[in-house]
């Protein structure tokens, strides 16, 4: 039930990003050159059937159309992009980033989406091109510089990670500081800086942005390792409060903070819910194993 209204939801939000634009252009987009699936180009064709193809493709435009319509277009394209990678589907969304950018080519947002999925692939060559080329045409943009920044601490560039981190910080409209601060404490680790991580993960739990429940689970995990269990527990229980359901890495730390306190309980309570909900999780294939620390 939980899925099929997740599913509507979605088909919803893409109805409403899509038609003021088609229903503004009276026209769509040429998927055939996008490389879109048959289903997807056949759905757009009942949206509305075009009397030739090239009198609506982004691709045919003159300059005047592209200077009117064409950011809008990509706009809505990358965030369709978005949505698909968030469900799964990163080929759908490599697709929505060629249409994105067929209306227009130097869109900075469409390179830097394009740069996360080809990072998620392991595409890292590619994924490097791609922000590098929405740098060069945004390199003040608080949200790029943040992604940017992430990336380059996942493929150990870390000094440059964190002069991209800087940017993003010092742009006062930048919606998500709380992203940057939370990357930077990622980052910070890696480079075995835990006071400084201790640092960033506080300020994006003060700030109550949505990355909040996952500082607290990394507050709560420095803290155990620090053996204060008290303070551990704390941050623990807060994310366990925002989370929904809890994540596997949280429940994974419960055990072992309720084990370390002989509290068999609570400790089974944690193991029970990671079964259910993590069954092929690392962290359940280490509970199974008595890898406890």
């Amino acid at each position: 039930m939980v899925k099929k209204m997740k599913k509507l939801l979605f088909a919803a939000m893409i109805v409403a990003l899509a038609a003021p634009v088609y229903a503004q252009w009276n026209m769509v987009p040429d998927m055939n050159a996008a490389g879109s699936s048959t289903a997807r180009k056949q759905t757009r064709r009942n949206v509305q059937q075009p009397s030739s193809p090239s009198s609506f493709s982004p691709r045919s435009w003159t300059s005047e159309q592209r200077a009117a319509h064409g950011m809008e277009g990509a706009e809505i394209h990358t965030q369709l992009a978005l949505m698909y990678f968030n469900l799964g589907e990163r080929q759908t969304a490599l697709e929505e980033l060629m249409v994105a950018l067929a209306f227009d080519k130097n869109y900075p947002n469409a390179y830097a989406v394009r740069g996360v999925i080809h990072s998620s692939l392991g595409q890292d060559d590619k994924a490097e091109t791609d922000f590098n080329r929405a740098i060069s045409l945004s390199p003040n943009s608080p949200e790029i510089n943040d992604q940017y920044g992430a990336f380059l601490c996942k493929i150990n560039k870390t000094d440059a990670a964190f002069r991209h981190f800087k940017v993003a910080l010092e742009d006062p409209l930048y919606r998500t500081p709380g992203s940057v601060h939370y990357n930077a404490g990622i980052c910070s680790l890696k480079v075995s800086k835990t006071d400084q991580a201790m640092d960033y993960f506080l300020k994006t739990v003060t700030m109550g942005s949505p990355y909040s429940e996952m500082a607290n689970v990394r507050l709560a995990d420095l803290l155990y390792h620090q053996n204060n269990l008290g303070e551990s527990r704390i941050y623990l229980e807060e994310a366990m409060r925002q989370m929904e359901p809890p994540s596997a890495e949280a429940l994974w730390l419960g055990i072992r903070l309720e084990r370390r306190e002989g509290q068999k309980t609570a400790e089974n309570s944690y193991a029970a819910r990671l079964r259910k909900n993590y069954p092929s999780s690392e962290e359940y294939k280490k509970y199974l194993k008595g890898e406890f620390e």
